[in-house]
């Protein structure tokens, strides 16, 4: 209560002078049951994960600063979030406001101090358009211009509120795809849209969009079950054909793919000239050759491990010989992408830039790359493919940022499994196979890899609408292609006449 020329007015909520009623709530025997104003809870979105704990350490450090403003039913006009944290240990000021001026003072409060994004402002604005209040009153509240409403809002002029919506401008967050899995694991475990947009500064709608998109390439993704038929096109089997009479020990084929076991410098042979639009490989590196057993380490109660990972179809491996091949089966708007290691990648460019007009590098890092055991260089978290092609090449170009040489993700965490129970070491994940196809070749192309391993490049390529030519000389590995194989695309055909 104050005095104005010497006479007290009343109290504004119960009316007396002098003193207050035992109801009021402002008298210190009466404590008022904070609750939370769903007005305005519905109208602000909650704070972001991280918003969430710089407030609560805040409080637990340096105490309330500033008390919540309630109204006289105990209603949180403003600091919903410190009464949260605090519960009834909270201080508090009632005001004397009605409902709808203390509704408009949260909402000014709150825009003031809470760092909204574009969009989160935007779905605000929509929400009081459709509750009546006039483009004015939006920009009053909002403390925007008028011509700031209108573009947030824009297309409400002679349309339904309805369609505000939809004839918005493009003013969304933008979220990095990285994210999308993410999103989807926390509303998959339980939170709801509402919960998880306040962390991206974006609304429920855009989450739930978000996770059925996630979904979709989940469904998408799946191994397909239908059984393609084992018919081979004349063409293929006159590849497979030729690979038998190259020397192939076994040859695999499906309408749109053909595995051979064999050594690849001589099947090559077998392809015709000019066929093959992409060479898409990965062979080995011959690491063992340059390391023997210089880092391995030796352990009491289990044979030594080398840091080098090596295999015998890593030894005594030539993968250069095959370059003048390359260029023969290669037709003239063709493309080569080689992956290879740090201490063959100067002998492939020279090699390769006698063959074509253009070669290049791109680089894949490696987010969780193989510890470096002994601490004595750098972790290798990067592996280098090299491109090559003559100037007739177009690249299937997708989006810039699609174009950059540059891959980054997690190795191949589901490798396949051998019957002896061992995995191969140098099989990469699908993501990056997809990358090179998608923008060096289109459907229906040729795509030949020499050194197929568990055959990751042809199950992705065969996805993606490519013809496959894959060869593997080691017989382990083309058996596990050959399963991988009947496991997502059916039976194949043996050319010899029996059934894969």
């Amino acid at each position: 209560m104050t005095e104005t020329n010497g006479t007290k007015t009343a109290c504004p909520f119960c009316g007396g002078k002098g003193k207050h009623t035992k109801e009021c709530p402002l008298t210190n025997k009466s404590k008022l049951k904070l609750k939370p104003w769903k007005r305005l809870i519905d109208l602000f979105p909650s704070l972001s994960s991280e918003e969430y704990e710089a407030l609560e350490t805040s409080l637990k450090q340096d105490g309330q600063q500033h008390p919540i403003l309630v109204s006289s039913d105990g209603s949180i006009i403003d600091g919903y979030h410190r009464w949260k944290i605090l519960g009834d240990t909270v201080n508090y000021t009632v005001s004397p406001l009605s409902d709808d001026e203390a509704y408009h003072l949260g909402i000014v409060l709150n825009i003031a101090r809470r760092h909204l994004s574009q969009e989160q402002k935007r779905e605000i604005a929509i929400t009081l358009r459709k509750s009546g209040k006039t483009q004015q009153e939006t920009a009053d509240l909002l403390h925007l211009a008028r011509s700031t409403i209108s573009k947030l809002v824009k297309g409400t002029d002679g349309k339904s509120i309805n369609d505000i919506v939809s004839t918005s401008p493009d003013l969304r967050v933008t979220i990095n795809k990285r994210e999308y899995p993410t999103i989807h694991k926390r509303i998959v475990d339980g939170e709801t849209p509402k919960q998880v947009a306040p962390d991206y500064k974006v609304t429920p709608k855009r989450i739930k969009q978000i996770k059925n998109q996630v979904e979709r390439k989940i469904e998408k993704a799946k191994p397909s079950k239908k059984v393609l038929p084992s018919f081979v096109p004349p063409i293929m089997q006159k590849i497979c054909d030729a690979l038998l009479e190259a020397g192939a020990e076994k040859v695999v084929a499906q309408d749109t793919f053909i595995l051979a076991l064999g050594d690849a410098n001589t099947l090559i042979k077998a392809i015709p000239d000019s066929r093959i639009s992409l060479i898409a490989t990965d062979p080995p590196y011959s690491l063992g050759d340059m390391h023997e057993d210089a880092d391995s380490i030796k352990f009491i109660e289990r044979g030594p491990m080398n840091t080098i990972a090596t295999e015998k179809w890593d030894l005594n491996c030539d993968t250069t010989l095959i370059i003048p091949e390359y260029k023969r089966v290669l037709h003239e708007l063709g493309n080569i992408s080689i992956w290879t290691s740090d201490h063959l990648f100067g002998k492939y460019s020279t090699l390769l830039k006698a063959q074509f007009d253009w070669v290049s590098f791109g680089a894949w890092h490696k987010t969780n790359p193989v510890p470096q055991v002994r601490k004595r260089s750098w972790v290798s978290s990067v592996e280098l493919w090299v491109n090559a092609w003559d100037k007739t090449h177009i690249f299937n170009f997708c989006k810039q940022n699609d174009m950059h040489n540059h891959i980054e993700g997690a190795i191949c965490s589901n490798r396949r499994v051998a019957p002896d129970g061992s995995t191969h070491i140098a099989q990469k994940p699908a993501y990056v196979w997809e990358k090179i196809i998608k923008a060096c070749s289109v459907e229906m192309d040729f795509i030949l890899d020499p050194y197929a391993g568990t055959g990751s490049c042809g199950i992705v390529a065969v996805k993606l609408g490519r013809m496959y030519i894959g060869f593997e000389r080691d017989p382990k590995w083309f058996n596990v292609m050959v399963n991988w194989f009947t496991e997502e695309f059916g039976q194949s055909q043996n050319i010899e006449g029996e059934t894969a």
